[in-house]
């Protein structure tokens, strides 16, 4: 993908994933990538279907990787929805937004 700010990151299984972020321009992308780092390749797995974002958290629980809230630039709208990525199905399900007000990542 396109160099990129301000992504979001985890780790499933020994392999790492990272998406959205901003690029050079500070338009929000919603691409995703995984890493294999034995083979030392990269592969596109599904988007985020949610807007383009910086600052979103990630994190892994088990089998599963989260994303959410952020914020789209140069408006600044900050964004309180969160996402589950299923690395076996490659498939993103929206989840309850994040509770209170939505807030960045404060990086």
């Amino acid at each position: 993908g396109p160099p990129r700010s301000q992504a979001f990151a985890f780790s499933i299984n020994g392999l790492g994933y990272v998406g959205g972020g901003f690029d050079q321009s500070l338009n929000g992308l919603n691409d995703f990538y995984e890493y294999d780092p034995v083979a030392d390749t990269w592969t596109q797995r599904a988007s985020l279907p949610a807007s383009g974002r910086g600052d979103p958290a990630g994190i892994a629980i088990g089998c599963r990787g989260y994303t959410g809230t952020g914020q789209t630039l140069p408006v600044n709208n900050v964004l309180n929805d969160f996402w589950e990525f299923n690395p076996a199905l490659n498939q993103w399900n929206a989840k309850t937004s994040f509770g209170g007000c939505p807030i960045p990542n404060p990086g």
